[in-house]
């Protein structure tokens, strides 16, 4: 009986000792596990936060980091109204220059007949009469005499385009032509009828008589 009572204790002594025996090898398995399983694991991207597009890379220039200075408002760099006005003015000389060009090709190899006024012949003041005519919508005078009066004086290095200009050569008791601007006019000469010629220190200018300025500023 007591030996019975002996066996049964050291049977369960044993049991108790594989019960705490089987308790560690799971403890020390499951904790493997873990080890393994860390150590395997992909690695996490940390997200880094991406520069914002308004902030210039270390390094490089931004075309907003300066804004463009403000338009003085002084004398300096206040509108003018004179240089706003002028420029139409060019641009008007310029266009005068393009339509008399323009009608004189019409005429050119237009022959020079005394009191002539079409296309079969044509005189200095009956071509300057009907430029104006048909270019400005301006009616003058006939005559060189009658168009010598009309309009404003206008002094040699003042002349623009679009002024008469007159002449007193040799073989013409009076001439006139239309200036076309870099000392050239338009006319009807006696010996090439309807041409472009240099005002120049050899024939034109020596024998120069007056300008008068017709169109307006």
């Amino acid at each position: 009986m007591v030996m019975a009572a002996n066996v049964l204790s050291d049977m369960r002594a044993m049991v108790a000792g594989c019960r705490c025996r089987m308790s560690f090898r799971l403890c020390l398995l499951g904790l493997l596990g873990i080890l393994s399983a860390t150590a395997c694991a992909p690695n996490r991207n940390v997200p880094v936060e991406a520069p914002r597009s308004s902030d210039p890379l270390p390094g490089t220039k931004s075309e907003n980091l300066r804004a463009p200075p403000p338009r003085p408002s002084g004398a300096a760099g206040a509108h003018n109204p004179g240089a706003a006005e002028k420029e139409p003015a060019l641009a008007d000389h310029s266009d005068i220059e393009v339509m008399l060009r323009k009608e004189y090709s019409r005429w050119l190899g237009t022959r020079h007949r005394l009191g002539g006024n079409d296309r079969n012949g044509i005189d200095c003041s009956g071509f300057v009469q009907t430029v104006y005519r048909n270019v400005f919508r301006i009616n003058l005078p006939r005559t060189t005499g009658e168009q010598v009066r009309q309009g404003q004086p206008v002094a040699f290095q003042q002349m623009r385009i679009g002024d008469l200009v007159f002449f007193t050569p040799p073989d013409y008791p009076r001439h006139v032509g239309i200036y076309l601007g870099d000392s050239q006019f338009v006319h009807a000469s006696k010996t090439s009828g309807v041409t472009v010629s240099p005002i120049d220190r050899y024939y034109w200018k020596p024998h120069f008589w007056k300008a008068r300025r017709i169109l307006s500023d």
